[in-house]
């Protein structure tokens, strides 16, 4: 396996999916569920394996296992999961790719939304690693994040009772942070909207950034390798990218389908970085009582969420239902 990778990034909800299906259909390149790596994985594991040359054991390839589970919903293969005690958690990573990669491919892209969080320590395992950051009009992304819900009681990635007020700062970590990445020569910052506006310039230019050679297949079969990378049982939201052909429909949907006070909130919390990037403010004529009443609302939501209270409550019903 090569020992450089490519990396997407970016919010959730801005098209990080449909961008790795896309890459993936390139005849060098291959992919596999969202792995969580380094922003979930590795901290579970402790400090120490941020480094990439530290080894691993059993309890560590069994959380490893555990947690690819509770994120995807896929199960890795027992091959994977027997430690010899000469493994890096570097070669770990790499195996665990190396899994959806049955036709012998040379490059890899793995897809993460969080990594936007852990760039630096990314940089550590892959020092001349190519980041693909995807950026999406903040209304859209917390828009359609605030429709996710969970699959089921005990599926605690996502929360029944959330803000806006987190999504947004989601978006704004998610974005400054790949902004404030110290390399960017190794950045391509790729707008949505771009996207899937023109989509044939869009992956000339990521293709170019990458020093690979464009493929029509990578705009012609992408949702064909969208259903190896995501389970649709634990991930139906991204039941989308399954359909061929990209859609514009999804770029103004949110701003036509949420509250006028919603989308006033959002465009608050985000306004830092949405207008440098030129996401530019919608007029709002909503009275400043109800403004004032939809801020309230969402910093209560926001206290409960915060307080840990949901998730407690549902480990609780979830453990009573196993027992």
């Amino acid at each position: 396996m090569i020992n450089t990778g490519i990396f997407i990034t970016g919010c959730p909800r801005s098209g990080t999916t449909l961008l790795q299906s896309i890459l993936s259909s390139h005849s060098t390149i291959f992919t596999a569920p969202e792995t969580s790596f380094f922003s979930r994985i590795i901290p579970r594991l402790g400090v120490e394996y941020s480094e990439p040359d530290t080894l691993v054991d059993q309890h560590c390839l069994d959380i490893i296992t555990e947690s690819f589970r509770e994120m995807t919903g896929i199960e890795l293969p027992p091959v994977f999961t027997h430690a010899d005690g000469e493994t890096s958690i570097k070669s770990v990573f790499e195996n665990l790719l190396a899994v959806y990669n049955p036709g012998g491919k040379t490059l890899w892209v793995e897809k993460t939304t969080l990594h936007a969080r852990n760039l630096m320590a990314i940089r550590r395992f892959y020092p001349e690693a190519s980041i693909i950051n995807l950026i999406r009009d903040p209304v859209a992304c917390v828009g359609s994040m605030s429709r996710i819900k969970p699959t089921s009681i005990s599926d605690f990635r996502i929360s029944y009772i959330s803000s806006l007020y987190t999504y947004a700062s989601l978006w704004n970590d998610c974005v400054s942070l790949a902004l404030a990445y110290p390399y960017q020569h190794q950045v391509l910052h790729v707008h949505y909207e771009s996207l899937v506006g023109d989509p044939d310039t869009a992956v000339n230019t990521i293709c170019n950034f990458l020093d690979i050679t464009y493929e029509k297949a990578m705009l012609e079969s992408f949702h064909r390798s969208a259903a190896g990378i995501f389970s649709e049982t634990s991930c139906p939201w991204q039941r989308r990218n399954l359909s061929p052909g990209i859609s514009k429909e999804p770029v103004y949907k949110w701003r036509n389908r949420l509250s006028r006070a919603k989308i006033w909130l959002v465009q608050k919390y985000t306004c830092k970085y949405a207008m440098m990037l030129g996401y530019y403010e919608k007029k709002n004529n909503t009275s400043k009582i109800n403004l004032l009443f939809a801020l309230i609302k969402d910093q209560v939501l926001r206290l409960i969420s915060a307080s840990g209270i949901e998730m407690v409550l549902r480990r609780l019903i979830s453990r009573s239902k196993h027992e």
